[in-house]
């Protein structure tokens, strides 16, 4: 890992600062962004006290770099919308949504459907999960949209730390952020056209809904931002 400058250290410091206190939901616990921890704790047996004295402000800003990823990801899809030339069939010119947020992030095997109207999903998605983060009563991911982008921001996170010299927390966001991990199987190049295989997803015992699903509430308990929430196509898997 490359050591950051003191100059970037610090000015990623500050931005970490800022936000500190800031990332409420109930699942970022401190305890979660200690750099080192041996054994995995019982979470009904650990708290707060239990971080060590020099270790609660390293962790405390390390909690922030979610919140500060969070919005970095609002920032970037809203300049993608500025910067990106949609045609008429309403898909993006190739080259300028080549280095966008989500040609990057998500399943590039799809992009024949990321338009502008899915542009704009993705970046009020990013929106309602940058509010999760700093909701105390926050709940988990409410459709494969959101997973995705809670992914990237773990990943953000992660390297914002790094940026600012605090290493990264000891235990990997998706641990808390995601109740699984299935949408990984979009990306495989050996699983194309999983996600219309309901008979293969049982045997795999994972759940992965087409596109157009992706900003489905998995089921009626979960809320998704109204502007994105679309009626599922496929029978609802998740519990």
């Amino acid at each position: 890992m490359a050591i950051p400058s003191d100059g970037v250290a610090d000015s990623v410091r500050s931005r970490l600062r800022a936000a500190a206190g800031k990332a409420r939901h109930p699942d970022l616990v401190p305890w979660r962004f200690v750099a080192d921890m041996d054994v995995l704790p019982d979470a009904d047996e650990i708290s707060e006290d239990d971080v060590p004295a020099g270790e609660r402000e390293p962790a405390e800003l390390r909690r922030a770099a979610l919140l500060v990823a969070a919005v970095n990801v609002i920032d970037r899809c809203i300049d993608d919308l500025q910067l990106i030339e949609f045609g008429d069939d309403q898909l993006p010119d190739a080259d300028e949504a080549a280095d966008s947020f989500v040609y990057e992030w998500f399943p590039g095997c799809h992009r024949d459907a990321y338009d502008e109207d899915f542009f704009r999903k993705v970046m009020v998605t990013a929106v309602q999960v940058a509010a999760d983060l700093a909701e105390p009563q926050g709940g988990p991911a409410s459709c494969t949209a959101e997973e995705i982008v809670r992914h990237a921001v773990g990943v953000i996170a992660g390297e914002l730390c790094e940026a600012a010299g605090l290493g990264r927390p000891w235990l990997d966001p998706d641990e808390y952020l995601l109740e699984d991990t299935d949408f990984e199987f979009l990306y495989g190049t050996d699983m194309d056209g999983l996600e219309n295989d309901p008979g293969l997803q049982a045997a795999l015992n994972i759940d992965v809904p087409p596109v157009r699903d992706w900003f489905s509430p998995f089921n009626s308990s979960r809320v998704v931002h109204p502007y994105t929430e679309t009626s599922s196509s496929a029978p609802v898997l998740h519990e």
